[in-house]
């Protein structure tokens, strides 16, 4: 996924920035990589979309993707760098975060979940270690990106949209701590 997202930037130009209005990212929208869109779109019904329709108690027919993308944080002489993302809320009922790169190829980073009440802050960051550890949680929920010191860190974000007519996902979600799942 890496690869296809660079080598797309590459000949395009670069990653995108202006995308999101409020939350600038550096990202590539997965629309715009074919053979990336193809094996997503595999990956999303054979697994994701079922486990989250799962985790918040949902039928998989009323969960439909909204914007799937992969962001580039990186500490760098990139002509754009992103270190981190302020924090913010999505604009979907639910949200995903997978990990694309170990933790060996940079130093720091994570989603910091900003209101979770806890003891232990660092309780309120979700930061896998390895590759295709997925996160999902209420996109309402205030988070932010937390800064990368070192390295290039990678992760596919996906907005969802949910048949939530009476808002029970979205009060569900809001109080719910983000799940990670496992690769």
């Amino acid at each position: 996924m890496i690869a296809l997202t660079e080598q797309h930037a590459t000949l395009m130009g670069g990653f995108e920035t202006e995308r999101h209005k409020m939350y600038k990212t550096v990202d590539v929208d997965v629309r715009n990589v074919p053979v990336l869109l193809s094996m997503l779109n595999q990956i999303l019904s054979s697994s994701i979309l079922q486990l989250i329709a799962n985790h918040f108690l949902l039928k998989v027919e009323d969960v439909v993707m909204d914007d799937l993308f992969v962001v580039k944080y990186s500490v760098g002489e990139d002509e754009i760098n992103q270190t981190s993302l302020p924090p913010h809320q999505d604009d979907s009922v639910l949200s995903f975060v997978i990990t694309l790169n170990g933790d060996d190829e940079y130093e720091g980073g994570g989603t910091e979940f900003v209101n979770w009440k806890c003891s232990n802050q660092q309780q309120r960051v979700s930061r896998p270690c390895c590759a295709g550890v997925m996160t999902s949680f209420c996109g309402l929920q205030l988070h932010a990106g937390k800064t990368i010191t070192r390295g290039t860190r990678y992760i596919l974000a996906g907005f969802l949209k949910v048949d939530d007519v009476d808002k029970k996902t979205r009060q569900r979600g809001e109080k719910m701590f983000p799940y990670p799942h496992g690769r």
